[in-house]
């Protein structure tokens, strides 16, 4: 079996799948306001409309808003083969919280124009914890458990974006905005055996990381032809990020014994765990985000979203070819308490995100799936605001192609599950 291993591309690739909303690799979930109504592509009010509707914070009142949320996000991921024809089912699982995920937004209105920034993370897949080991690295797993240890397999990518832009309100129907988004993304990857081994004296028997930089523009217009009615728009043009690999370091020397076996999996591994010092492409995808609100009465609110990723107009070193766009449907609603500062809201999501079978990535695939979200935002005083949010993305049940254990008589395919659970907690304020 150690002789039929072939390209090993799901390892690294597994972490480019985003970790709740979004298509493979752009991720959308970035306030406590989205959390609670994920539909926010015609919203006019919180600041963290400067990345979902930056062309509505021309309706805010005069003022300089401030919001800062943080999500707690629980993630389970499963996936199960038979490495062999003859073989059982083997099943591996990644249960982990990340209690910390922090974004922040401004906005400063006055009359005519609203200036505004935020701090988000367009893109990544978060993390994953594979204390067992996963199925692409069956082959260390199995050597390791021969000496009572596991392949612990830890994978983080993280996109972190600074955005800065203004808006205008041309006419009282029309406005427009700009901005510009730097980006800063990191991915790292590590199998940890529990004991340190030589020659290298540590217990990573892999310890890769690679990171990447890149700018790129976001434009938007919204239209206000009924006084209940807004119509938002919103282009994110490509990122273009070119990756370093900064180290990679891989001690297999005593975990695999045999030379021609060890060799000959290195080789595998190194044609995507690049070595130190290589580049390659894997831009960000554009977006277009489209939206629609209508305030039924003076209390009821409905909006409608749909976000479109173009991820086989990226980049990817010719790995979107093997991708559609994917696509996003949001419906939402919000209703306000009469005699007290209570807004409620109740949201749901579908995502497409252009990625099938023969493109997943077994340890973290881009599943299509659904989205419920709840919360509320309570008001104290004039100026102050607290947000309570909760979503579940659950993932539609797929199978994955899986080469690396590949015979000739033999094609093993993965069953997939996955799954998302967000809290979040957001403060908002305004200045004067």
């Amino acid at each position: 079996m150690h002789a039929r291993l072939v390209t090993y591309s799901a390892f690294i690739l597994s972490l480019m799948s985003s970790a709740f909303a979004g298509s493979v690799d752009n991720r959308n979930n970035n306030s406590a306001d989205f959390i609670r109504n994920v539909s926010r592509n015609a919203a006019t009010e919180g600041a963290d409309i400067s990345i979902y509707n930056p062309a509505g914070a021309v309706m805010m009142e005069d003022g300089l808003h401030l919001s800062l949320s943080n999500q707690t996000v629980a993630k389970f991921n499963q996936h199960s083969l038979s490495p062999t024809q003859t073989a059982s089912k083997v099943t591996y699982q990644s249960d982990i919280v990340s209690p910390v995920y922090p974004t922040a937004f401004a906005v400063y209105k006055k009359g005519l124009w609203a200036a505004f920034t935020a701090f988000s993370f367009p893109g990544g897949g978060g993390e994953l914890e594979y204390t067992h080991g996963s199925a692409t690295t069956f082959l260390i797993q199995t050597n390791l458990r021969t000496q009572g240890l596991n392949a612990d397999a830890y994978l983080r990518s993280i996109y972190y974006g600074g955005t800065l832009g203004g808006s205008y309100l041309l006419r009282p129907w029309v406005s427009v905005s700009a901005a510009a988004r730097t980006i800063y993304a990191r991915t790292d990857i590590t199998v940890d055996g529990g004991k340190d081994f030589p020659p290298g004296n540590t217990s990573k028997i892999i310890d890769h990381m690679e990171e990447a930089r890149g700018y790129t523009g976001v434009f938007g217009a919204d239209f206000f032809p009924l006084p209940a009615l807004t119509l938002g728009i919103r282009y994110e043009a490509v990122t273009p990020l070119n990756w370093e690999v900064q180290k990679s370091n891989i001690n297999m020397e005593t975990v695999i014994k045999d030379k021609t076996t060890r060799e000959g999996y290195i080789a595998k591994l190194r044609a995507v765990l690049r070595a130190p010092g290589q580049t390659f492409d894997r831009d960000l995808p554009a977006v277009l985000g489209l939206g629609a609100g209508y305030r039924i009465i003076p209390a009821l609110r409905a909006d409608l979203s749909m976000n479109v990723y173009f991820n086989s107009q990226a980049d990817w070193d010719g790995k979107e070819d093997l991708h559609d766009d994917g696509y996003e449907f949001a419906l939402g609603a919000e209703y306000a308490a009469t005699g007290i500062p209570l807004k409620a809201s109740m949201s749901g999501m579908y995502t497409i995100s252009g990625a099938d079978q023969h493109a997943y990535n077994v340890e973290n695939p881009a599943l299509d799936s659904y989205t419920l979200s709840g919360g509320a935002r309570y008001g104290i005083g004039k100026r102050f605001g607290v947000t309570a949010g909760w979503a579940g993305n659950f993932a539609i049940e797929d199978k994955a192609d899986f080469p690396l254990l590949s015979t000739p008589t033999y094609s093993p395919t993965a069953d997939l599950e996955k799954r998302v659970l967000i809290y979040s907690l957001g403060v908002d304020y305004r200045f004067f």
